[in-house]
């Protein structure tokens, strides 16, 4: 048996994986679906011509004390950056930075294009 990964042949995103007779691997994948040897978590990787490879490392936002600045230059084109905060107003941020003055519960949001992570975070401001 063999452990395979199949994945998007136009994006790399890994569709699944799994196990498969060396003589049946030519039937397990669809239309647009290409496999490569191996088990590797989508979560974690993409292939990339052919090879996998890891996804971007997604940032990490700590807690702070307010004034709490943000550096969002990390983002990618084609990202959306929204902030909720806990009184349910939100606001889309196209900044590089933010700063959230007022203490409270944040809801930080952020959309990327594949392969980047799209995450939802929550800030903590004293």
């Amino acid at each position: 048996m063999a452990q395979i990964t199949i994945y998007n042949a136009l994006t790399g995103e890994i569709d699944r994986t799994g196990t498969a007779p060396e003589s049946m691997l030519f039937m397990q994948c669809n239309a647009g679906e290409l496999l490569i040897a191996g088990r590797f978590d989508g979560r974690d990787h993409y292939v990339l011509d052919g090879f996998p490879v890891l996804r971007p490392i997604r940032p990490i936002i700590a807690d702070g004390a307010a004034p709490l600045g943000l550096d969002l230059s990390w983002r990618v084109d084609g990202s959306t950056i929204t902030i909720h905060n806990q009184d349910g107003d939100s606001m889309e941020v196209a900044a590089a930075t933010l700063t959230l003055v007022d203490p409270g519960q944040y809801l930080l949001e952020v959309t990327q294009p594949f392969p980047h992570h799209t995450f939802r975070q929550r800030i903590i401001v004293s």
